[in-house]
């Protein structure tokens, strides 16, 4: 819990003292305070001069545990118990840290107090300021907590500087350039995917660095789609014999030997509007790829193999292979939701609009080849090492990363391989002894391994935690994920952090230094994605962080593309990013305390919730009740937390013997960790593959369809178009889809209850879908014709209204339900029993 001081205006005084010569409005300062997991309320008075605030010094500073002391010999107020904070009265100068500073104005006697412009002593004593120009107001928070946390947080753990200081970070890359030589391509631009043979190569070569390091791995076997690609060629009949390079998709059939001969004919986009009334039989389509009317470019292939294509070949036109040199291939898995049966291809753009341009003046004659092969029964193999714990050997750190690879993958991912072998190696080589178990997990299949669902990706990760979680459910501290990282083009460092590590890093991190990047500081992002290997880990309620690689510098230029390359990269980067995850990984380990604060995620959920929107639909209804107290109770122990980790580590410092308290540790860490388990495993859930929450998600589509239900009903078929589709994804896609695109594109989640098929990692986490295709087409062709009677398609929607609604009461009560366990399962009468023991 934070303390909120909010003043009227911003907190710049001026120098002249405060009287009734001077007119001044009141002003109020509402004070809230967490000291020692204590909250107290205030109300503090102020006078507004000239738009400026005075703030009387004491009565700010009392509420927030500042020891204010008055020196009458020198006219000065001494700030804190070290009097780190010195202010001259009548003055604008101020002693701080033994040197002296400026004020932005003196401070002055009003009434018998001493009023002063507060906003440097408020910062100096760890409140953060942030001005409000819409409401005119300076918010100031502090918490006594997490000024604590900062400290401990920033720490080393025993063990660390030796680690770091025998990492050997040139060791990594130079395996990231030995990984990027293994590849199928015969054009040498690797691909190393699972269940090829240049995936075992890289499996068998991982295994093998893991033995030479002194490890002894071992091979964590699934079965798998092997997609291997070799080399694919166009040429131009008509013109000369014209090569145009192209590139298959992952997953996407070859030609034969002879390849296909037929007309290239242009399509635009591909959607239903393009091809209405076309017949692409015998035909290559090509396309302008677009990711605003698609969300997978093989419903693009799907819809034109529909028409009779025989094969697609697009472009990317946004988001992906948009290098500056117009280069740039962009090599995606395809999605099985709609797996389009023949050969489909991505071209450069620069090749791409070359193409555009001839066809639009008509047909063009060519020869398209392709030489793919895909393994139906196929074996993927994670290989994992592992560096026994000396105190908890049951307890478990992991470091992943994936060892398959699109392209020469040095970014995505051999620089994360590399990474791990190289901490592994070091903690061998400085003899480093873990409390907890560290494993070192090289995942397979990250890129791709399945055509029989949407979720084609993460597979490796998904089988070794599945197969793992009877053994290891309840007793992972956490996952330092390793992927995109030391891009050249990119300015500053990042960090992705679920919530339930959120507050410890963003303390950590602000311990170590980086050099390499222009942007000062590290920042952490609290949000993670379906699109990594942390994902599978959550799944089963495991908090975890991974590298940012959200950078439009990355993800736009050459993200899985042939200029993934060393050349890409920045060693200097690299080794920020070294000392960086492998400092997490320590520290993860030598914590006596799993360092989680578990009031983010209801803190979250509470906001996503919309409680007039619930309140609208379920009145009195009991789900953020029983969020907020299990927030409430979650700061509690928060606060709790950090004076037990204190307390721990000064009484193991003085050398005292903890014997009573170690064991109530353990149990306290196994309750920390259930408890974080089901929150997270709670609030985790899919909409297609974004991240939602269960009963949000039901509240934004009942409370979107009361919205079509009304413009409908008022006549305005536009407006509930435009609304609906931004509050529905999959309704903004019925654009440019045919209806069998929609429905195979969408199937999992539209026929949700009874979808036998594996889901792997979204098993029981897909959110429902409606079809609305036939209603939404209504609309817009009675739109067009201005007809303005909507009656039956407000009867089909008020039926899936209905619907989600149900579903929603369900949502309501299993959130609800889980809210309240995880209430229950929160340590706070151990918590109170170990700090009790420590202040002895």
């Amino acid at each position: 819990m934070k303390k909120a001081l909010i003043l009227a205006v911003g907190l710049l005084l001026m120098g002249a003292s405060v009287g009734t010569a001077f007119a001044y409005d009141s002003v109020k300062i509402s004070l809230s305070s967490e000291i020692n997991g204590q909250q107290v309320s205030r109300e503090v008075p102020a006078k507004l001069v000239d738009g400026q605030v005075f703030a009387p010094v004491r009565a700010s500073l009392d509420g927030i545990g500042v020891q204010v002391e008055w020196d009458a010999a020198n006219k000065q107020v001494l700030l804190g118990a070290d009097k780190s904070f010195i202010l001259k009265v009548g003055t604008n100068k101020a002693i701080v840290n033994g040197q002296e500073v400026s004020m932005p104005a003196a401070s002055t006697w009003d009434q018998g107090q001493v009023i002063a412009p507060v906003r440097l002593i408020l910062e100096h004593f760890g409140s953060d300021v942030e001005w409000d120009n819409d409401k005119r107001e300076v918010v100031v928070t502090y918490s006594e907590t997490d000024k604590i946390a900062n400290n401990y947080y920033r720490q080393p753990v025993a063990g660390e500087k030796d680690v770091l200081n025998t990492i050997d970070a040139r060791y990594g890359w130079n395996i990231a350039k030995e990984l990027g030589t293994i590849g199928s391509s015969t054009r040498g631009w690797g691909y190393r995917l699972a269940g090829t043979p240049k995936g075992q190569e890289a499996s068998e070569y991982v295994y093998k660095k893991f033995k030479e390091i002194g490890l002894n791995p071992e091979y964590d076997k699934f079965p798998v789609l092997g997609m291997d690609f070799r080399d694919a060629s166009l040429k131009l009949i008509d013109n000369g014999n014209l090569e145009i390079p192209v590139l298959p998709l992952t997953g996407t059939v070859p030609t034969t030997a002879a390849g296909l001969t037929g007309d290239l004919v242009w399509v635009n986009q591909g959607t239903k509007k393009d091809l209405a009334g076309v017949d692409l039989t015998g035909k290559i389509a090509v396309a302008s790829g677009d990711l605003d009317c698609f969300p997978w470019f093989n419903e693009l292939a799907y819809q034109c193999q529909l028409h009779g294509a025989i094969a697609v070949i697009y472009y990317n036109a946004n988001y992906y292979a948009q290098d500056a040199s117009g280069e740039a291939f962009y090599q995606p898995a395809l999605s099985g939701s709609d797996t389009p049966t023949i050969p489909v291809m991505n071209t450069p753009i620069n090749y791409g609009k070359k193409l555009q341009a001839m066809l639009e003046k008509g047909p063009v004659r060519a020869k398209l080849t392709s030489d793919v092969q895909n393994y139906p029964n196929a074996t993927g193999a994670n290989v994992i090492a592992t560096i026994k714990g000396s105190k908890h050997p049951n307890e478990y750190v992991i470091m992943s990363a994936h060892k398959d690879a699109n392209f020469y993958g040095f970014q995505d991912d051999s620089l994360g391989m590399g990474m791990l072998f190289t901490l592994a190696k070091a903690m061998v080589d400085s003899n480093y002894k873990p409390d907890r178990t560290i494993l070192f997990v090289a995942t397979d299949a990250e890129e791709a391994g399945s055509l029989d669902t949407y979720y084609t990706w993460l597979i490796g990760s998904w089988y070794y935690i599945t197969n793992k979680v009877d053994k290891m459910g309840g007793k992972v501290v956490g996952d330092i994920n390793l992927e995109l990282m030391a891009a050249k083009e990119v300015d500053d460092l990042k960090v992705r952090s679920s919530d339930t590590l959120y507050t410890y890093l963003q303390n950590m991190t602000q311990g170590i230094n980086q050099t390499a990047y222009s942007t000062p500081g590290i920042a952490v992002w609290n949000f993670m994605t379906s699109w990594d290997d942390s994902y599978c880990f959550s799944y089963y309620g495991i908090p975890g962080a991974t590298t940012d690689y959200l950078y439009e510098a990355v993800d736009t230029k050459y993200y899985h593309s042939q200029f993934d390359t060393e050349k890409r990269a920045d060693f200097g980067k690299y080794q920020d990013c070294m000392k960086i995850y492998s400092t997490m990984v320590m520290r993860l380990d030598k914590l006596p305390v799993n360092p989680y604060n578990l009031s983010v995620t209801p803190g979250k959920y509470v906001e996503a919730v919309k409680a007039d929107a619930l309140q609208q639909l379920l009145p009195n209804s009991g789900l953020i009740p029983a969020a907020q107290g299990y927030q409430k109770n979650a700061q509690d122990l928060w606060a709790k937390q950090v004076r037990i980790s204190t307390l721990y580590q000064q009484a193991a410092a003085a050398g005292k013997d903890l014997k009573a308290v170690d064991p109530l540790i353990v149990a306290y860490n196994n309750a920390l960790r259930n408890t974080a388990t089901t929150a997270i495993m709670g609030t985790q859930y899919l909409d297609q593959g974004a991240d939602t929450y269960l009963a949000p998600y039901y509240i934004k589509e009942v409370s979107a369809f009361d919205s079509a239900i009304a413009s409908l009903s008022a006549g305005d078929g536009q407006k509930m178009l435009d609304d609906l589709s931004s509050a529905m994804l999959y309704v903004y896609y019925s654009e440019f889809m045919e209806k069998k695109t929609f429905e195979e594109s969408f199937k999992e989640p539209l026929n949700i209850d009874t979808w036998k098929a594996n889901l792997f990692w979204a098993k029981g986490r897909v959110q429902k879908y409606y079809d609305l295709y036939d209603t939404l087409d209504s609309i817009r062709t009675k739109v067009a014709a201005g007809n303005k009677d909507f009656t039956p398609e407000i009867a089909t929607i008020k039926e899936v209204r209905a619907d989600a609604f149900s579903r929603l009461n369900k949502a309501v009560t299993t959130d609800q339900t889980m809210w309240q366990k995880a209430d229950s399962q929160l340590p706070l009468a151990l918590a109170d029993q170990i700090l009790n023991l420590l202040s002895k």
